[in-house]
């Protein structure tokens, strides 16, 4: 019998709990209904005009500085290059010197 009393209140417990819970469940809903009410068609579409322009700048920034890696990467080839021929030329002169001496 005290088993039995028990196993009730704690059910009691529980369905007091679950409707404490749907309760508070019902009015974060609701706040979340009426705020979504608030916003108007137009608001939704400045949101979205910024967030396609912020993101059009961004894009333009990344073409640039693509552009200035690539820059880059063409004059690093071209001073690896002329740094090579350099390099042979005075690595032949120096060997025909050794070879005069």
């Amino acid at each position: 019998m005290l088993d039995e009393e028990k196993l009730e209140e704690n059910l009691n417990m529980i369905e007091e709990i679950y409707s404490l819970r749907q309760e508070k469940l019902g009015k974060c809903t609701k706040e979340l209904q009426e705020k979504l009410n608030d916003i108007t068609l137009d608001e939704l579409q400045k949101v979205l005009e910024k967030s396609i322009e912020s993101t059009e700048r961004k894009n333009e920034a990344l073409k640039q500085l693509d552009s200035l890696i690539e820059n880059y990467e063409m004059k690093m080839a071209r001073y690896v290059e002329e740094s090579y021929k350099q390099g042979f030329k005075d690595a032949f002169n120096l060997f025909i010197e050794c070879e005069k001496n």
